[in-house]
């Protein structure tokens, strides 16, 4: 799960830095023909690359997705770790698609290179998954996830005073990011290991909720950044994480249940 998650991490790294150099260099219309010629490999590379073998289920993808409700049903546990990811990956979101939108803006009025220097901060991120994987299987998923959301806020927060100032943003953009990953191992891992048998059930299920809540928190990153200001940004992502780690802070009722059931 951590090797994923790394992968995952370093995408999402190189799209922002390489993402920022190609609009500068082809704009937009460029860029976005370029990722789309590397998406079309990547699909290439997929059918050479993935097993051939097909599993010995035949309920197609659409299929998992109407059972998201019923796994949602079932399962506290699966209520709660959703809510965790979703919340803190609403809030990654809107900071990092609220940073582009205000170092564009006067009186900074960055070029998209530029900003997507800042993205080379998530380097730190990219580093910690690994070393999330081996924390979790030691101390527990719980442990991680509060720690690496605890490390996320204070970071969401301190950016209220960053901006403006190039090594402490970046600094504190590194902080926030490997938070985020960090907990972000320990949460999938906790949600595949519920059933092993249904991993890719519920990893389907998970990742639908956390990509859905991702893009809302891109969808509201520009109005919030225009009409309340950096300011409303940081706060708003502090106080998602903050949720995030109230949940997590709480055994949900399944977890309880067994907890009762082992010890009579």
């Amino acid at each position: 799960m951590a090797a994923v998650s790394s992968g995952i991490s370093a995408g999402i790294l190189l799209s922002r830095f390489i993402g920022g150099l190609l609009t500068q260099w082809l704009g937009w219309r460029g860029a976005l023909l370029v990722f789309s010629g590397c998406t079309f490999l990547a699909a290439l590379c997929a059918l050479r690359v993935l097993p051939a073998t097909h599993p010995e289920s035949r309920s197609g993808y659409f299929s998992t997705l109407r059972a998201i409700p019923s796994l949602l049903k079932e399962s506290a546990q699966i209520r709660q770790r959703s809510c965790t990811g979703m919340l803190w990956f609403f809030a990654f979101n809107l900071i990092w698609v609220g940073l582009a939108i205000r170092l564009a803006a006067p009186p900074y009025n960055l070029h998209a290179a530029a900003i997507g220097l800042y993205s080379l901060a998530g380097i730190l991120g990219l580093m910690v998954t690994r070393i999330a994987g081996k924390l979790t299987d030691r101390f527990g998923d719980r442990a991680v996830i509060t720690v690496g959301l605890s490390v996320a806020g204070i970071s969401a927060m301190t950016l209220t005073a960053a901006m403006g100032h190039p090594i402490w943003t970046a600094t504190t953009l590194a902080f926030f990011d490997a938070g985020c990953f960090a907990a972000q191992v320990a949460n999938q891992a906790s949600i595949v290991a519920l059933n092993p048998a249904r991993s890719g059930t519920l990893n389907a299920a998970y990742l639908t909720l956390y990509y859905a809540a991702g893009v809302i928190g891109s969808a509201v990153a520009s109005p919030v950044v225009v009409n309340m200001g950096w300011t409303a940004i940081s706060v708003i992502s502090t106080l998602a994480v903050i949720v995030a780690i109230g949940i997590t802070s709480f055994p949900s009722t399944d977890e309880l249940a067994k907890q009762n059931s082992m010890s009579q």
